[in-house]
């Protein structure tokens, strides 16, 4: 099976999410202000989350123990910090931040297989250096940032 769709299905016991092999979940443009932390203490096997458009001010810091997410989808929302203690993310191939209110990606060198980064329309004013160690990304959007200076090592691209 290669999808699933448990759209209106209560569940009592939860436990078929653990045995999929692969879960993706859209709860995108629904006018959310918050996730509840314990949403993904059944889905470990999630690989895609699309929670962009909605009003999130934050995010809980379990989305960043997910690590079979390949896909971070968490644009156009009011987002301005990321949590703390956030992991790796080590397979996350894709994240789209853009048009939420961001001021840093400190946090981004530690997502070693990144392919593809968004993060135009924040409020971004610098870029970590570390972002030159990102050796797999080959699609960075940072446009329409109030972006002063850039790390000599973006010039890496």
């Amino acid at each position: 099976m290669k999808r699933i769709d448990l759209y209106a299905i209560y569940m009592k016991k939860r436990a078929i999410l653990n045995s999929l092999g692969r879960i993706s979940l859209n709860s995108f443009n629904n006018d959310l202000k918050y996730i509840p932390s314990n949403l993904f203490d059944k889905l470990k096997n999630l690989t895609g989350l699309y929670i962009g458009c909605n009003q999130f001010t934050e995010l809980p810091k379990e989305i960043w123990e997910l690590d079979n997410l390949e896909t971070l989808d968490m644009r156009c929302s009011q987002l301005t910090l990321l949590p703390d203690g956030r992991g790796e993310l080590k397979n996350l191939t894709k994240l789209d931040a853009h048009g939420n209110q961001l001021t840093s990606l400190s946090w981004v060198n530690k997502m070693k297989n990144l392919t593809r980064l968004y993060a135009h329309n924040n409020r971004l004013t610098t870029l970590p250096k570390e972002i030159g160690e990102l050796k797999n990304l080959t699609k960075l959007n940072i446009g329409a940032n109030p972006l002063t200076t850039l790390p000599e090592e973006i010039y890496r691209f």
